[in-house]
Parts: structure tokens; sequence; C-alpha cells
């Protein structure tokens, strides 16, 4: 008997998909996003939505449940691979969607899917389309924020 059974409570864990379906380098420094998420919501199950190319980056993260791969420019290119990923991520039924990349197609594809709640950059095309959005800093707001003294070599 599952301690479920026991109590009559069922355990919901929330599900949370990450995107980033933008270039390498972007998928590399979204990286750090996961962990920062997992600290927030350490019981969720994390999954990434990414490119084929960028997909053998993260399939191994460890803080990652697994990995959809969205080949836009490939079988997932125009309309019908749009909404066959709609279907994929709807399936999935995750609770919250935090989007790192900006482009419309991603802004509608996320829509489409009917997530809960989709978290995205505040200027995003089509930024209408999340239920929140936040700004993200450039590296000189960041370096204003947390000063950094620099080493001077001799």
């Amino acid at each position: 008997m599952t301690p479920e059974e026991k109590t009559g409570f069922i355990t919901l864990v929330m599900k949370i998909l990450l995107v980033q379906t933008s270039f390498v380098g972007d998928v590399i420094l979204s990286i750090p996003v996961i962990s920062g998420i997992k600290k927030i919501f350490p019981e969720a199950v994390f999954w990434m939505m990414t490119t084929p190319l960028s997909a053998v980056l993260v399939i191994r993260d460890p803080l990652l449940a697994g990995v959809l791969i969205d080949d836009k420019k490939g079988k997932n290119s125009g309309l019908t691979g749009l909404l066959k990923m709609k279907r994929q991520i709807k399936d999935m039924a995750f609770d919250r969607i935090y989007s790192l990349h900006r482009s419309h197609r991603t802004s509608l594809l996320l829509w489409l899917s009917r997530i809960p709640l989709r978290i995205g950059f505040a200027d995003t095309k089509l930024s209408f389309l999340y239920h929140e959005t936040r700004k993200i800093m450039t590296l000189s707001e960041t370096c204003r924020c947390f000063p950094v003294k620099l080493l001077q070599c001799r």
C-alpha cells in the first residue's frame, strides 16, 4: 500500500518546463536557471525544451527529468509542426513554463499549449500571451547591482 493509499491524500508534484530554443550559447547560459528555479521549487519535476543540437548539452543534467526536442527548423517547422509540438507540451500537463526565448513562435506555441502559468521576458515578442513577464538585467545592469572589483594586472 502506497503512502497516498494509507492517508487518502494524493501528493501532487509540480511539473515545470524551461524553454530555450535559441542558439547553443543561449542554452549554455540558461543552464544555471535550472538550479535557480529548483531552489525555489525543490520538489518540482523539471523538463527543458530545446533544439536537437542543444539537447546534447542538457540531456544528462541530473536536475532534469527529461528534455523535449523542438526541431523547429526540421520536422516541427511550419504550422503543422507548431501544432504537433503544442499537443506534445499540452499532453505532458505542465503546471508552469519559464520561457527564456523571446520569439513570436515560442510565445504562440506556449499560449496554444494552455499551460496554467506561463512566464516570459517583458520584452518578448507577443509578451501579452504570457501570464507574467519579467525584466531581465543586462550584464552592465547586473554589474551595477552587484559591483565586482576587477583584478589589476601588475
